[in-house]
């Protein structure tokens, strides 16, 4: 008996940054920025690195990622550090989403590691983030 292959979208990676970097925009992500890691010593195409303001809003982003790769078939592999919520890492084969808390972003620097990386098109208009400090989601000690 032959199990069936399972079939996943077949979005290009730059649309998926776009749907993926908008989503995490709605659900007030911060600094969010796209990597073109394609040209990179990396198994990945591309990387999406955005802020949460609290362990509670970077386990929300990571919640609202996933349910929208269940809805778009988006082939998801793991996760890691959600527990925590310092810095969520997910796994999406030709992307990788870095979500980080607080120092989390500027401790690991990703940043600085693919400094050579160029940038991809988010859709977003103010990609830096360009949100008030008030929208704070307030449990940073979660």
């Amino acid at each position: 008996m032959t199990v069936p292959e399972k079939k996943f979208s077949a979005i290009p990676t730059a649309e998926k940054v776009r749907l993926l970097a908008g989503l995490l925009y709605e659900k007030q992500g911060r600094e969010i920025i796209a990597l073109d890691l394609s040209r990179q010593p990396t198994p990945t195409e591309a990387a999406i690195l955005v802020s949460a303001t609290s362990a509670r809003h970077a386990k929300a982003l990571a919640d609202a990622v996933l349910d929208k790769c269940r809805d778009e078939n988006i082939e998801y592999l793991g996760m890691e550090g959600y527990k925590g919520g310092l810095w969520i890492l997910m796994d999406l084969n030709d992307l990788l989403i870095h979500i980080f808390q607080g120092e989390g972003r500027s401790l690991f620097n990703l940043e600085g590691l693919w400094a050579g990386a160029g940038r991809l098109d988010t859709g977003i208009a103010d990609e830096s983030s360009g949100r008030p400090d008030d929208g704070d989601f307030g449990d940073e000690d979660e």
